[in-house]
């Protein structure tokens, strides 16, 4: 069986896709994907190491899928089919890098809907930057704040969590059952936001 390290690319076809790789594909590759900082001051061999051992480090790839065949499958539980559009201040970027208890995934930007777990819909809801603005009806004008979204999403379909479910995204978000002191109910609410 052989490991994945792309959003759905197997591992081989991975190693082959960078040795096929010019030094200045590597690099802005590096950048894009990954956010490595990274010169074409490095060698080929240290460009493909720095972005494997970076690969290596996004495991929650491998419950991301992308492809048109997703549409006449059946959404499985506790995930979500979403897509990430393109802005002005992600528009340099090939995928939003997303992390959760020192696991991490990149999820395509400006492209096709996706599958992926809820909990990475949860990360990308609380992703929020603030954008100022002026109020010219104001003398002088007055500077007012906004939060937005940092990578605007649309979710295009959700399936729920079952009880199974549940319980492994709480084990990779690192809670076990119910919290001490926690009531039945607000478990139950604490679920059903997921």
């Amino acid at each position: 069986m052989t490991e994945t390290t792309g959003i759905d690319t197997r591992h081989d076809e991975f190693a082959d896709m960078l040795d096929g790789m010019t030094v200045k594909e590597l690099v802005q590759y590096a950048r894009l994907t990954y956010g490595l900082s990274v010169t074409a001051k490095y060698s080929k061999p240290d460009l493909i190491n720095a972005i494997k051992s970076a690969a290596a480090k996004f495991k929650m790839n491998n419950n991301i899928r992308v492809g048109d065949d997703l549409k006449a499958e059946e959404l499985p539980p506790g995930h979500a089919e979403i897509q990430i559009h393109r802005t002005e201040m992600n528009k340099g970027m090939r995928s939003a890098i997303v992390g959760l208890n020192g696991k991490f995934a990149s999820l395509p930007i400006g492209g096709q809907p996706f599958w992926c777990p809820l909990e990475l819909v949860e990360i990308l809801k609380n992703a929020r930057r603030v954008e100022y603005d002026q109020d010219w009806s104001e003398n002088p004008p007055l500077l007012v704040e906004r939060e937005v979204n940092s990578y605007p999403y649309t979710i295009h379909r959700i399936s729920p969590h079952t009880p199974a479910s549940f319980a492994r995204a709480n084990k990779k978000r690192g809670l076990k059952g119910r919290a001490e002191g926690e009531s039945v109910r607000r478990r139950q609410e604490r679920a059903a936001a997921y």
